[in-house]
């Protein structure tokens, strides 16, 4: 082994002063700023819209915007503020690494919930106005997220 006082592989020297940091900084930020009030938007609309319909298809992507909001502040917001400063340590990176296995995770099963619940509603379901949305919603939510 060499020399390596660190527990982290710093990836600093091969941004340092070019402008392709700063171009993908600023796109990165944008990016996550626009998504932002996007799924916020969606989230509203779903919450105070005049649409009073309230399946729970639509319940369910307002799960996923939540569940987007908090990657964006938690998850890449973290990846822009690496690059802004050196690397993290490697237990921050392994955690980060966890958490973001673990949101991609939520996201799929929620991905998964839309699809089995449309396969209900178009060949199972005679009559769609008899399905209770509230219990279901709270049924696959909690399944999902835990009992808090």
């Amino acid at each position: 082994m060499a020399n390596n006082s660190t527990s982290y592989i710093d990836f600093s020297v091969i941004y340092e002063d070019r402008p392709m940091k700063y171009v993908g900084i600023f796109s990165s930020s944008v990016m996550i700023v626009v998504l932002l009030g996007l799924c916020l938007g969606i989230i509203w609309y779903e919450r105070f819209g005049s649409d009073l319909k309230r399946i729970l298809l639509n319940r369910l992507v307002s799960c996923i915007c939540w569940c987007l909001v908090k990657g964006m502040i938690l998850y890449w917001s973290a990846d822009v503020s690496s690059y802004i400063y050196r690397p993290f340590p490697e237990w921050v990176c392994f955690m980060q690494t966890i958490l973001r296995n673990s949101f991609v995770t939520r996201l799929i099963v929620l991905f998964d919930a839309i699809i089995i619940s449309r396969y209900i509603f178009i060949f199972h379901l005679k009559n769609p106005l008899h399905f209770d949305d509230d219990f279901w919603c709270r049924f696959i939510f909690w399944g999902i997220y835990g009992l808090r």
